[in-house]
């Protein structure tokens, strides 16, 4: 699902290092990239409904910088181009979005929510400027074309 440039894979294609058991480069992947993902399904945060084979989402944590230059965590939801959103994962990160920012990606579309409502949705073009608390809050949204 997701676009890994150091192993030239684009996004919504298998990998091509992908094997029965997993990754097959496990030992040596790229880093930031694979070596610093860890899929918040499989480490639990996520019920078991939400498997992203069948959601076609994947879930997990990443760091933006504040305004004042410190970096805080965020939840990314990568929903593949084509499929529908997965009610029972939604539903699950909007309780998140309570206390953290959740942004969902699917293509070139994002929209992000946080304190569970909606703060903002962009399209391709679209500048997009956050202001984030040091819990990861979205305090503001400014986008443009």
């Amino acid at each position: 699902m997701l676009k890994v440039g150091e192993l030239d894979k684009p996004a919504n294609v298998p990998c091509k290092h992908l094997c029965a058991h997993g990754c097959g480069v496990f030992d040596n992947r790229p880093t930031p990239t694979c070596g610093a993902f860890t899929c918040d399904w499989r480490e639990g945060f996520l019920p078991k409904s939400a498997i992203p084979s069948k959601t076609h989402m994947v879930v997990w944590k990443t760091h933006l910088p504040t305004q004042d230059g410190e970096r805080v965590e965020i939840l990314e939801c990568n929903i593949a181009e084509g499929e529908p959103i997965h009610q029972a994962t939604f539903d699950h990160l909007m309780k998140c979005s309570e206390n953290i920012t959740v942004m969902f990606v699917r293509g070139e579309e994002t929209w992000a929510y946080a304190r569970g409502r909606k703060l903002a949705a962009w399209s391709p073009g679209a500048r997009l400027s956050m202001r984030l608390d040091r819990r990861g809050i979205v305090e503001q949204v400014n986008t443009g074309s």
